[in-house]
């Protein structure tokens, strides 16, 4: 899971599509919760929502120490953490906000997959040297 998990921060970060594309679950069900509030519904939907926002600033700074797994049901997990979250559109001045970050993996005959992101404010964390 932390692979996979790993893995998405990767692609995110290099803006790689077929890395992301490849750990999120192939499904028109998969579900991307969006910080302001929208959903996202489905693998190729998500996929051109993060090739379109991947025009500007986008990186993820996750909170590796901070990560929490849980065992739900069988081959199925849930993943939560804080991420430091910076994007800016084309020309603008990113900005960073800290996001709780939760994913639910789904274990297929093919390896572990992200089957739903969500992504909720944090305002109240502070990054462990700032404690």
């Amino acid at each position: 899971i932390m692979a996979v998990y790993a893995r998405l921060i990767a692609g995110e970060n290099a803006h790689d599509r077929a890395v992301v594309s490849d750990v999120l679950l192939d499904s028109k069900d998969f579900v991307w919760a969006q910080l302001g509030g929208n959903s996202l519904w489905g693998h190729k939907e998500a996929m051109d929502a993060f090739q379109k926002q991947w025009k500007g600033t986008w990186t993820l700074d996750p909170q590796f120490r901070e990560v929490r797994i849980a065992s739900v049901a069988p081959n199925v997990a849930v993943l939560v953490t804080p991420l430091l979250f910076t994007q800016g559109g084309p020309g603008e001045k990113p900005s960073t906000v800290p996001v709780r970050w939760s994913g639910v993996f789904v274990k297929t005959s093919s390896g572990w997959h992200i089957s739903s992101i969500f992504i909720t404010p944090f305002k109240s964390w502070q990054a462990p040297s700032s404690r």
